[in-house]
Formats: structure tokens, sequence, C-alpha cells
């Protein structure tokens, strides 16, 4: 897959990076929201929210011309 969508190892690394970072950073907010409203509200919003985002990201590429 890499190959045919040209994505180089420097890439590839940087995309690995994105999803750590993101991972590491939502730890701490997501314990003391499920604290404060319950672990089954953040993680109903949280799947929400992801299931808006994997809905925007095509949509954005085919709006922005991204490939």
């Amino acid at each position: 897959m890499a190959r045919d969508m040209d994505i180089s190892t420097s890439t590839k690394g940087t995309m690995l990076t994105a999803i750590a970072t993101g991972y590491f950073f939502t730890q701490v907010p997501g314990g003391a929201l499920a604290d404060r409203f319950g672990p089954k509200n953040v993680m109903t919003a949280a799947l929400f929210l992801s299931a808006i985002c994997t809905i925007l990201v095509p949509t954005a590429g085919e709006l922005f011309g991204l490939p």
C-alpha cells in the first residue's frame, strides 16, 4: 500500500508519531472527564466525535483536492 501511494519511510514515521502524540495528550483530559461525567458518557462522546472526524476526512480531501 505504501508503495502504491508513494509514501516514504519518513512520512510513515510522521504519521505514526501523530497517532502516538494524539493518544498521549488525550489520556489525562480523558481521565479527568471520565471522573467528572462518567466513563460511559465520555466514551459515547469520544466515539461520536471519532465517527464525525472519520466522515469529514475524505470529504475534506475531495473538497480541497487532497490526494
